[in-house]
């Protein structure tokens, strides 16, 4: 694997990316190992279809498919609640409950390791993890974490979000021109070329005049540069406003692609595409969804559409090493947030219900052998990173 990873990478990655995007991308992933990691979904699946026995058995869950320590944080939903939950779905699909936890403790050994954790905490820390996610799985009940039941770093998370002003936060990305409202353009959000920005307003334009019937106008359509597994993938920002009144509101629209997932599991789950896949299975996991979250179709490709919220709302892994108390308090959070997604979607579509989940999690016999194998992985992730930079 490790001398051709770098063919791997870029003949996978390529795909859909424009050339700067693809170039930026490849930038982000030299970071370091954990960037590396977080960038490379496919090498994980790669991996997992060229050792299909690696992981202990498990049964069939909806998962995120790309489950990692910073695919979690806070975001306000439809209700207006702030919510603490997994974020992002790119990935998502159904199957062995396993394939998740064993992705999300690498990224949780990998992160650790880089922040000079010794050896001998960052095993303690993948304990603790597996112990809080059985218990609460075990339980059966699936609890949402919002400012009335969460504490501590999570609980300040979501204070910031809650004290947010939407109208604040829309003003920092937009301008008022003598042609009206604008966005404005920056490293992460870039302007088209005309005819793209012809093509792409008109396809767009159409769906947000039949998607809120009239109320809101599409006025600026550009190049959204975020995340880091998905970044590259067409995804636009939207600037709308209100037919009636001086209110703006941005959208994220977010091309959707085959997941790398498939190239290990088999089992699909039941969607006409992709951007249907993904919502399905944010729908089935989260507690509550993103506000205005919705699949489209538009210009004959598949998006998943959503109110645009800030990135930065997650934990800060870095600060957290320094505190053993925050760091157990985070690791329990991230632990049982896991725990309710497969539980909120358990029995749904042919997955295992709560009853064969917590029967699973009662036996800790698979525990050993999912840890020896998170080694590996983390190692394998070293070994590839080290070749890809090599080769830069």
């Amino acid at each position: 694997m490790h001398t051709n990873v770098v063919s791997s990478i870029e003949n996978y990655l390529a795909a859909h990316r424009k050339e700067a995007a693809f170039e930026l991308k490849l930038k982000a992933i030299q970071k370091n190992a954990f960037s590396f990691f977080r960038g490379t979904c496919h090498l994980y699946y790669q991996y997992l279809q060229q050792h299909p026995y690696v992981l202990p058995k498990s049964p069939l869950t909806w998962l995120c498919g790309d489950l990692h320590i910073e695919n979690f944080g806070t975001y306000k939903a439809a209700n207006g609640i702030t919510y603490f939950d997994i974020n992002d779905f790119d990935e998502g699909t159904q199957g062995p409950l396993l394939i998740d936890i064993a992705r999300l403790l690498t990224s949780l050994e990998i992160a650790l390791e880089q922040l000079d954790v010794s050896a001998v905490t960052i095993k303690k820390h993948l304990q603790y993890f597996l112990q809080a996610y059985s218990t609460h799985i075990t339980a059966g009940k699936a609890t949402d974490i919002e400012a009335n039941t969460a504490s501590g770093v999570v609980d300040d998370l979501l204070e910031q979000v809650a004290k947010r002003s939407e109208e604040k936060f829309v003003a920092t990305r937009v301008q008022a021109t003598k042609k009206g409202w604008q966005l404005l353009y920056h490293e992460k959000c870039w302007p088209l070329e005309p005819a793209e920005k012809k093509k792409y307003k008109a396809a767009f334009g159409k769906w947000v005049s039949s998607f809120f019937t009239n109320k809101y106008e599409l006025v600026d359509v550009g190049y959204r540069i975020a995340g880091t597994g998905s970044l590259g993938v067409p995804r636009y920002l939207l600037l709308l406003k209100h037919s009636k009144k001086e209110q703006l509101m941005l959208l994220d629209a977010k091309l959707a692609v085959e997941p790398a997932s498939y190239m290990a599991i088999s089992h699909q789950i039941a969607a006409d595409n992709h951007a249907e896949r993904i919502a399905i299975t944010q729908f089935r996991m989260q507690h509550e969804v993103p506000n205005l979250l919705t699949a489209a179709t538009v210009a004959k490709q598949h998006f998943v559409i959503k109110k645009l919220q800030p990135s930065t709302d997650k934990l800060d892994w870095e600060q957290l090493v320094t505190d053993a108390k925050k760091m157990k308090e985070c690791v329990h959070y991230i632990a049982i947030t896991t725990a309710n997604a497969q539980l909120r979607s358990s029995g749904r579509a042919g997955a295992a219900t709560a009853d064969e989940l917590a029967q699973f999690a009662s036996q800790n016999h698979w525990h050993k052998q999912l840890l020896t194998t998170v080694q590996v992985l983390a190692n394998n992730v070293h070994a590839n990173y080290a070749a890809f930079k090599k080769s830069r």
